[in-house]
């Protein structure tokens, strides 16, 4: 974990460094380093904590169920918080290709059919769905929901039957997982990428 941390601040170093070009700047950047400083807290701090109780590592010393309490919160905070929040930057950046093929399209389109670009569902909610000051309170919404169940979920079934508090982080840790992959899938992949976002969405699909 100490090694994942280290490589965290020099990624995070070499990120800030070039900030300023346009590749980066695309790529909502001040997402990307909220989502690293949560890994390298997740790294640093969270890791050590679970593990020692998960794996009953008494590195402590005297009662862990306290380092148990406090490591559930953490994982849980950290996972889905890095998770969901990189689902939403996939979704902005996939919003942003689909609206640029659109606007592409739109003029001879509209030659056609006048009323294009009020059907064309993403020319028509660019500023919502498309828009990371709409999209970010509500994935943290989502956010709050899987937390306060998965927390429960580990409390309620403690290490005894960790099983099935894992199978339910599981399944709502997957929903945004794959909807990253569905991304993928939906994303026009005859639009032009001289910025290298399809190579990022199949990387993180």
């Amino acid at each position: 974990a100490l090694i994942f941390f280290v490589l965290l601040l020099v990624g995070i170093y070499q990120f800030l460094s070039i900030r300023q070009l346009v590749i980066i700047q695309k790529r909502y950047p001040r997402m990307v380093i909220v989502e690293a400083a949560a890994a390298a807290f997740l790294c640093l701090v969270t890791f050590p904590l679970w593990y020692n109780y998960y794996l009953q590592v008494d590195i402590f010393g005297g009662d862990d169920s306290g380092i148990y309490y406090v490591g559930i919160v953490l994982i849980c905070l950290n996972n889905h918080f890095i998770v969901n929040l990189e689902a939403c930057r996939i979704w902005l950046m996939s919003f942003r290709l689909h609206y640029l093929n659109s606007v592409k399209n739109q003029e001879w389109k509209s030659e056609i059919d006048r009323e294009f670009a009020e059907k064309n569902w993403y020319l028509r909610n660019q500023h919502t769905y498309g828009n990371p000051m709409f999209m970010i309170p509500r994935t943290m919404l989502y956010y709050a929901f899987a937390v306060i169940v998965t927390i429960s979920a580990f409390m309620l079934f403690k290490l005894e039957r960790i099983f099935f508090a894992e199978l339910i982080d599981g399944m709502i840790f997957s929903t945004p997982t794959m909807f990253v992959l569905y991304i993928y899938y939906k994303c026009p992949k005859k639009a032009g990428d001289e910025l290298l976002f399809h190579y990022e969405f199949k990387a993180t699909a």
